[in-house]
């Protein structure tokens, strides 16, 4: 029997005891926010990258939200719709996810605790490890996650409004609360219908009233779902439930991960009360209450102070504290997908034009087309293409051309907008825009190119939505506002600039000659420097010097201080090459790049022209050169 000292004891000791769980859980919470903001970087995922199909999008006005409150699941799609937007800063999008994880594990802690196992409240930080494990990967299955965390809420509502005196309230109290969260979200409903009869079950509260959640979970879906709303049975049941097949079309990656999210706290429950009902078969009622109170007895020291190797309280806790954050961080790094994450910060970089980033963040060799070719356009804007281009690459790469290629609309619209080609610009926008929805940035793009094109009607239906979304209604405001004073926008420059670049014909887009459609381009503008630069690297990278000479003299056209240094290596080899008729004249070629020549010359005239023995000493110094490539390179070889 405890004394009176011991009752105080454990009095005083309570508070502190909460008051350091909270405090371990806030510096969990502090670390998940910095790892979401710092490294995972949520605006990535609010871009897609042409990765992420099935962002929500978002409008404000009733029109928009009209149509989510007449079917099940409706207002949950249109909360997480809203709560997703402000992924767009990483910040927010952080502040957004971290909330999201927190409210998992409070839900946790609640059930778990009402269920009388405070043993098992470590696991309240499972779910949150999971979200992290799955925004590491880029998967976003934020929808579905917060159906489920609907269900968890009401689950932990019904437990606190829950009488043990009045029976038939409690069974108002749940079916009221079906209702209301089937309307919100969708077949997510039939986690809460197994969480309270789980809850009915292992309270031992009676067994009617577990059996009416259960044929509550069976039938509302199918009156209100089936019956009512005519719904599919698949869709009345299943509506934002991982199984359900609009989640099955867009994911793969990250699927286990939200079926563990939704077992988490089920099989917490249950296996902690089987484990219970096989020790109380297992052992003695009175040998039970002996074993119970000797393992409490030797959990104490004489001083009541925890039993092990950290006899200090303060002690024990910070070593618990710290496990949990290596948890977490090792949680992070065992699941963060790198690769995935440059393909999307290259591509975020790329349509925000901060070329500079574009290059920083790729390091290492690639053999991601996507990379590459923003890369490129990169090289370019930051007027270094024609000296560092990455001639290794696969030719079709710097166009994005070929079957491979089909579906790659999202990564071709900046380039071919960038080049002038308009109108293949809006088809690739117009099939992003089938693949991934109204997003802002392809709406944006199709009301820059109606305005380009002159059409500004149509424009004006895309800047009228792009003023109803959150982040981008500035962007439409200040279009708008020019369209009222300058209708023809003669004043805006990049407009402009892109007008005088667009072909006045049309002409067939050969993927496999696509210099067809760069010297259109140059016909319509000779000054389109995008244009001829892409021409001549086209014929480096298929060492198709017989038209790199031929197109030479276009370098007149444009205000070069300097040739860039693989343009003036590829003229060299070309004097060299016998029946090339081409000649130096007019060309200033810098005297470090011949000296170069001259000394890949003699190097290879040591081996006797035998460019095998050669290979390792040429590799060594001029690996980046175009006379490397030439030679080693043998399967582009053009006569």
């Amino acid at each position: 029997m405890k004394t009176r000292s011991s009752i105080s004891r454990s009095f005083h000791d309570l508070p502190r005891k909460i008051l350091s769980e909270k405090i371990r859980t806030f510096f969990f919470f502090v670390l998940f926010f910095l790892i979401v903001w710092r490294f995972i970087e949520p605006c990535l995922i609010y871009h897609g990258g042409g990765i992420i199909r099935d962002f929500p999008v978002f409008f404000r006005g009733w029109t928009f939200f009209h149509p989510f409150l007449f079917h099940p699941g409706g207002i949950i799609e249109y909360a997480s719709a809203f709560l997703s937007q402000f992924l767009y800063h990483s910040w927010t999008g952080a502040l957004v996810l971290t909330g999201h994880a927190w409210l998992f594990c409070v839900c946790h802690d609640v059930f778990i605790q009402a269920l009388g196992s405070p043993h098992l409240r470590r696991l309240r930080f499972v779910p949150p490890l999971l979200l992290l494990m799955l925004y590491s990967q880029y998967s976003f299955y934020f929808v579905t996650c917060t159906a489920l965390l609907a269900a968890l809420l009401f689950a932990c509502l019904y437990i606190k409004i829950n009488s043990t005196q009045n029976k038939p309230l409690n069974a108002i109290v749940f079916i009221v609360l079906s209702l209301i969260l089937y309307m919100a979200a969708g077949g997510a409903y039939l986690v809460y219908a197994a969480l309270c009869a789980i809850y009915e079950w292992v309270s031992k509260r009676g067994w009617r009233m577990g059996l009416l959640c259960v044929f509550s979970g069976a039938c509302i879906p199918l009156i209100l779902g089936v019956f009512i709303f005519g719904l599919g049975h698949g869709e009345a049941y299943g509506k934002l439930l991982p199984v359900f097949w609009e989640i099955q079309r867009y994911h793969t990656q990250g699927i286990s991960i939200i079926y563990l999210l939704y077992l988490s706290l089920p099989v917490t429950v249950m296996g902690s009360a089987l484990w219970r009902i096989r020790i109380r078969k297992r052992t003695p009622v009175a040998d039970l209450a002996g074993n119970l109170k000797s393992e409490t007895d030797s959990q104490k020291t004489p001083e009541g102070q925890p039993a092990g190797f950290f006899r200090n309280p303060a002690a024990h806790w910070i070593m618990e504290s710290c496990v949990l954050l290596i948890v977490l961080g090792t949680a992070f790094a065992l699941s963060f997908d790198k690769k995935v994450k440059t393909i999307m910060a290259v591509d975020f970089y790329a349509c925000g034009r901060q070329w500079k980033k574009v290059v920083d963040c790729v390091k290492g060799t690639q053999n991601n087309n996507y990379i590459i070719s923003s890369v490129d356009r990169a090289l370019y804007h930051l007027h270094c293409f024609g000296n560092n281009i990455p001639l290794w690459q696969e030719p079709e790469t710097l166009f994005l051309a070929g079957k491979s290629h089909d579906y790659s609309h999202w990564h071709k619209f900046d380039l071919y907008l960038d080049l002038g080609c308009v109108n293949l610009a809006e088809h690739h926008v117009a099939e992003s825009l089938e693949f991934y929805g109204e997003r802002p940035m392809l709406l944006q793009r199709m009301a820059l190119i109606h305005m380009i094109k002159g059409n500004i009607g149509t424009a004006g239906i895309y800047l009228g939505a792009l003023s109803k979304t959150l982040f981008f209604s500035k962007w439409a405001a200040d279009y708008r506002e020019k369209l009222m004073s300058d209708p023809e926008l003669l004043g805006d420059e990049e407009i402009q600039r892109l007008r005088h670049l667009m072909p006045d014909k049309d002409y067939v887009i050969y993927d496999t000659a696509p210099d067809r459609f760069l010297l259109a381009l140059l016909e319509k503008n000779k000054t389109n420097h995008m244009a001829f630069e892409y021409l001549m690297v086209w014929y480096l990278i298929n060492k198709d010097l017989n038209k790199f000479g031929e197109n030479a003299g276009r370098f007149h056209d444009f205000d070069y201080g300097k040739i860039p240094r693989l343009f003036e290596e590829a003229m060299l080899v070309l004097t060299r090459i016998p029946k090339k008729k081409f000649e130096l004249k007019g060309f200033e070629i810098s005297p470090n790049t011949i000296q170069r020549f001259d000394l890949f010359n003699q190097t290879l005239a040591r081996y006797s022209g035998d460019v095998k023995s050669a290979l390792n000493e040429l590799k060594k110094d001029y690996s980046d050169s175009f006379f490397y490539y030439y030679i080693y390179s043998q399967s582009r070889v053009k006569s």
